[in-house]
């Protein structure tokens, strides 16, 4: 089995001091917790430690994220407390908002690839490592990162790397890249780095941002469709939530950011225009600007600078 090193996850503390404060009252019925991307399993882990009468749903889609979990649920003694689901969080939100499933005090998502996947470089997130250009998370899916370098047309190319990685030299990098792979498939992370690296102007080629780097992180939304779900994920979500529970999403770039933010307003507009009689479900955003890392994680964690964190919170129905 892969190995999922123990990390301090981003925006820990944050996620501990934003939790509602039904999960510190003693209560017959268990309070319920809902983690839509398990990973390494900090946050859960922790909340489960703290709050001996929570039950927790885990979620996660990869296999590998799913099998360390259960084994470090097992380990620490908790597993009658937990209930897993190996799923894209957005068909586990929405079976459980059709299926009128029980309500949860909180909800939490930490969007995007887990340190592990960059890490261990084999499944083609990053392209310090040669591995074959894949770039699923479940790897039930059909699509890979090496079929839309393949085989998708040029405008389509374009449009996912200006559109999912505000990429200055899209065009440049199709047109390359359709160039190529007409006497040459892509199949390697490094096949695909090289190219983008001299394919890029030579003064740019040795900043600090990798030439590759925004072209990575556009195939990799593509493959999983990042936005789609997260979209999707929102409108069931907040319908889970018990009166007093909170929603709360960490994302690391605008794009995911931007839906998080325009959505929550929309919500919180609706609590700011309560008439008397209104019968509306009332919902409040804890703060106007997301929570960050604070510079002390960040030097930790370089990887936390761009977190962001939103979370809504259910008043009542």
């Amino acid at each position: 089995m892969t190995n999922y090193q123990t990390h301090l996850p981003v925006l820990f503390h944050e996620v501990m001091e934003m939790l509602p404060a039904s999960l510190s009252m003693p209560n017959r019925i268990p309070s319920r917790y809902l983690d839509l991307t398990f990973g390494g399993g900090g946050h859960a882990i922790e909340m489960l430690n703290r709050y001996p009468h929570l039950m927790a749903d885990l979620v996660d889609q990869d296999e590998e994220a799913l099998q360390a979990g259960q084994e470090k649920i097992q380990n620490l003694g908790l597993q009658s407390r937990v209930k897993w689901h190996h799923h894209n969080f957005a068909h586990v939100v929405e079976s459980m908002a059709q299926e009128n499933d029980d309500l949860f005090d909180m909800i939490l998502a930490d969007i995007g690839v887990s340190s592990h996947h960059f890490d261990s470089g084999q499944r083609g997130f990053s392209f310090r490592e040669e591995a074959p250009l894949d770039m699923r998370m479940d790897l039930r899916g059909d699509v890979t990162a090496a079929d839309i370098v393949n085989q998708y047309p040029e405008k389509e190319l374009v449009r996912i790397f200006q559109e999912f990685g505000d990429e200055p030299f899209a065009l440049r990098l199709a047109e390359k890249i359709v160039e190529t792979r007409r006497k040459t498939p892509f199949r390697t992370t490094k096949e695909l780095e090289t190219l983008c690296f001299y394919t890029y102007p030579k003064a740019l080629r040795h900043q600090s941002r990798h030439p590759a780097t925004r072209v990575f992180q556009a195939l990799r939304i593509e493959v999983n469709q990042e936005l789609v779900v997260l979209e999707k994920s929102l409108k069931h979500a907040v319908k889970l939530l018990k009166p007093g529970g909170r929603l709360a999403i960490i994302t690391f770039h605008s794009l995911e950011d931007r839906i998080v933010k325009h959505f929550f307003q929309s919500l919180n507009s609706t609590y700011k225009n309560k008439t008397e009689d209104s019968e509306e479900i009332l919902y409040k955003m804890i703060s106007k600007k997301p929570i960050i890392p604070t510079d002390s994680e960040i030097a930790l964690n370089k990887r936390a600078r761009s977190a962001k964190m939103r979370i809504l919170e259910l008043l009542g129905k």
